[in-house]
């Protein structure tokens, strides 16, 4: 690929929002002070967009930071290359950024009761690790005073990249790591019925053990087990958790991995399956294929591809979709049905014609129509049978 550039400047990020098609004024971008003050029509309550602008512009993970959830997939790398390096900042829309602004709350309210408690538990929370990756195969850029890449490169040094994370509750002496997630219910209904645990989940939390094992305990930290009456941890670095676990956090519904779960208003028990514990060279290889891409997109400037077919459902509602959004930059059912991508071949298009097929987008595909789902009457149950 050939899209780089001189110099890269990080974009100021989030600069106000897209209209959305309930209002009139549907598909305008405004900064988000017109949003507060002059705006006629408000797609949701003033407040309520000051306090999710508020805690994205504090988001820490801007600039060249490659974070566990992108090493794991969670993101479109397209996307994020767009938000960081737009010189003019971006737009979006405000459903978009209110689902990691609904997870903030709840993480936040988690952490306030963990540390009044954590002579109980033993869980240490939000712990932010950072681990330096080194490439010796790969030259190291040459950076300005102000962290702007100047298109060179230095051989004589190995690229250096910094893989960054925090974990919302972690036990040293218990050995076990948990995530919590904000879910509709919808999907928290999917992970207790199906089982269903998104592979992103599942890398992610193995990323989070690998990190963990790769950070010193500091002095700091010691000190604060001491005062609460905990032992000292042997050894430099943190143990590598033996159990992994999502704590699903929805509306009505509360699934925790790797254990049974009873539903609201029903009394069947289903099963949910545990996160695999991947090795640490496993985990370490992963991220280090994933790191350089991501390095390459958010440092170097180098355009990455759209989302595969898979996870082409993040296109419907992504706020540079030019097939949704008028005047905006992305086309990707476009690039996904074309043979090239920035004058390279496609290996997974390339397939396709030559077995002689012709590649049609999954999203284009005529839907068979859906038959109308037998309604079972469910048969009550005595309480009495459920409690004893």
């Amino acid at each position: 690929m050939s899209d780089r550039v001189a110099v890269m400047q990080p974009g100021p990020g989030l600069k106000g929002f897209v209209c959305p098609p309930q209002v009139p004024t549907k598909g305008e971008r405004h900064e988000v002070d017109h949003c507060l003050s002059k705006c006629v029509h408000p797609c949701v309550a003033e407040p309520l967009i000051a306090a999710i602008y508020h805690a994205n512009v504090r988001n820490p993970h801007k600039g060249a930071y490659l974070s566990a959830s992108m090493i794991a997939g969670s993101n479109c790398m397209r996307k994020t290359h767009y938000e960081r390096l737009d010189p003019a900042g971006h737009y979006e829309l405000i459903r978009n950024v209110y689902w990691p602004f609904r997870g903030t709350i709840a993480h936040k309210v988690i952490e306030d009761r963990g540390d009044e408690a954590f002579h109980l538990t033993q869980f240490m929370q939000e712990i932010t690790m950072r681990v330096p990756l080194v490439f010796p195969d790969r030259p190291a850029p040459i950076f300005t005073d102000d962290g702007l890449w100047t298109g060179e490169y230095d051989p004589t040094k190995p690229l250096i990249i910094e893989l960054g994370g925090t974990c919302d509750a972690y036990s040293p002496w218990k050995l076990k790591l948990y995530d919590f997630k904000t879910m509709a219910d919808a999907k928290a209904r999917m992970v207790i019925e199906q089982g269903k645990i998104e592979p992103n989940w599942i890398v992610q939390m193995n990323i989070y053990r690998y990190l963990i094992a790769n950070t010193e305990i500091s002095e700091k930290d010691r000190e604060e087990f001491r005062k609460h009456g905990l032992p000292d941890l042997p050894g430099t670095h943190y143990p590598a958790p033996e159990t992994l676990r999502i704590q699903g956090i929805g509306m009505m519904e509360i699934p925790l991995t790797g254990q049974g779960y009873v539903m609201q208003r029903q009394w069947q028990q289903n099963d949910i399956p545990p996160i695999p514990v991947m090795t640490l060279e496993e985990t370490e290889a992963l991220i280090r294929d994933r790191a350089i891409a991501w390095f390459d997109a958010l440092v170097l400037g180098i355009k990455p591809p759209v989302v595969e077919d898979d996870r082409s459902w993040m296109c419907k509602s992504c706020s540079f979709n030019g097939e949704v959004i008028e005047g905006e930059r992305c086309f990707p059912k476009k690039e996904r049905s074309a043979d090239t991508f920035e004058g390279e071949p496609k290996e997974e298009w390339r397939k396709v014609q030559d077995a002689g097929g012709t590649y049609v987008d999954p999203a284009e595909k005529p839907k068979k129509p859906r038959k109308p789902r037998a309604t079972k009457k469910k048969k009550e149950k005595p309480l009495d049978d459920f409690l004893g």
